[in-house]
């Protein structure tokens, strides 16, 4: 009886070694499995910066062949595959240049603000203002042209003018150290000169309609607004000729008194002035 229990217990010994055995292989084969379905984190950290890398490059490859509508797509990939990867914010503002030689002046306006709403403190922002600007100044440079050119210029709309303006100074202002602040200085400059010849034109227009009191208006906001720019002249010989039209001699005098001060030899202060 003794021997058969042992054999017995050694027989159970075994079984149970042989399930514990299978069950350690079972065990290590689903551990090797799970490490095989999720991977490794360090790897999905290292895993996508190539492949950003490799994108910023072609991108790059395609703005030096002038390849613009394809690097656009490119940068655009780059936001959309890795938004907060290292090459993320900086495709952001190639896709602004991008759109800009180009020629997509809307599509430069629509990225810039984009770029300035998501990352308003980012130095980069400084560019996006001021090539915002840049395209609005070089469209309405050619609308001045032709508003100045026109008859009627009471209906016109100067808003495109304005935004130009306003996004030069902010380029300036937000960022004065900035690689673009003394360009974004001196366009905004320009823009004000444009801005406050035009308002002239369009009190001239007035006064030849003998709309004197809106000329008068007209004149005085070229005063206020824009007090450095050269039209500051004409605004003067606007009101000192329209103030003498209404019969208002006082205001006349003080309009010819400043016109004096400033401007002494203008052909306003000659009694053959006239408004042309």
């Amino acid at each position: 009886m003794f021997t058969t229990f042992k054999q017995q217990g050694q027989h159970i010994l075994r079984s149970t070694f042989r399930a514990h055995s299978f069950c350690t292989v079972m065990l290590c084969a689903i551990l090797l499995t799970g490490c095989a379905l999720f991977g490794n984190d360090d790897d999905d950290e290292e895993g996508p910066v190539p492949a950003a890398e490799e994108l910023y490059s072609r991108a790059q490859e395609q703005m030096a062949e002038n390849e613009w509508e394809e690097a656009v797509e490119t940068l655009r990939r780059i936001e959309a595959e890795y938004p907060y990867g290292e090459h993320a914010i900086q495709a952001m503002v190639d896709t602004i240049y991008a759109y800009y030689r180009f020629g997509d002046i809307a599509m430069v306006k629509a990225s810039a603000d984009r770029f300035i709403k998501l990352h308003p403190t980012n130095e980069s922002v400084a560019y996006a203002y001021y090539i915002k600007g840049l395209v609005s100044f070089k469209e309405d440079k050619s609308l001045i042209g032709v508003l100045l050119g026109k008859d009627d210029l009471s209906g016109r709309d100067a808003t495109n003018m304005l935004e130009a303006l306003e996004a030069f100074q902010n380029s300036y202002e937000q960022f004065p150290d900035s690689e673009y602040a003394p360009a974004s200085r001196k366009q905004a400059k320009e823009m004000k000169d444009s801005l406050a010849e035009y308002e002239v034109n369009i009190a001239k227009f007035y006064f030849k309609r003998e709309a004197y009191v809106a000329a008068v208006n007209r004149a005085e906001r070229v005063i206020e607004n824009f007090s450095t720019s050269p039209a500051v002249e004409s605004a003067l010989g606007v009101l000192l000729q329209s103030y003498n039209r209404m019969d208002m001699e006082d205001l006349a005098d003080d309009s010819r008194s400043v016109l004096e001060l400033n401007f002494p030899d203008s052909e306003y202060l000659k009694e053959s002035g006239t408004i042309q």
